[in-house]
């Protein structure tokens, strides 16, 4: 349960940090090979 709990937390995190930064995240996507897309 503590495991579920700390994943879903890591997630809404990741989802604040793209909607606080989507520049940096567009960065770190473009940086990606285009066959990993």
């Amino acid at each position: 349960m503590q495991r579920l709990a700390r994943e879903l937390s890591d997630q809404l995190e990741h989802a604040v940090a793209q909607a606080r930064e989507p520049d940096e995240d567009q960065l770190r996507f473009n940086a990606r090979p285009p066959r990993l897309r």
